[in-house]
């Protein structure tokens, strides 16, 4: 079986992780994985069933993080079975 996984870049990923794990309950997968300049470099987020990955930027290979002016082109939408 194949599963699709999102990668984010943001600009503030250690307020992301916190944001993530307040508002979804989401918890850390795997160890964050540091850059020698402090960046982070990968980390997994579990949300419910489903894989979130996170960075910083990371200039030398063009992962930038989304213009804040401008918005960004990805969404995400989590579903949950709602009861009546």
């Amino acid at each position: 079986m194949s599963e699709l996984t999102a990668y984010l870049c943001v600009a503030a990923t250690k307020a992301a992780i916190d944001w993530y794990q307040k508002v979804f309950g989401a918890t850390v997968g795997c160890e964050p994985i540091f850059m020698d300049d402090g960046d982070l470099g990968h980390v997994e987020l579990i949300i419910g069933g489903a894989r979130l990955m996170i960075s910083d930027e990371f200039a030398v290979a063009g992962v930038a993080a989304p213009d804040p002016n401008h918005g960004s082109p990805v969404s995400l939408l989590e579903w949950r079975p709602v009861s009546i």
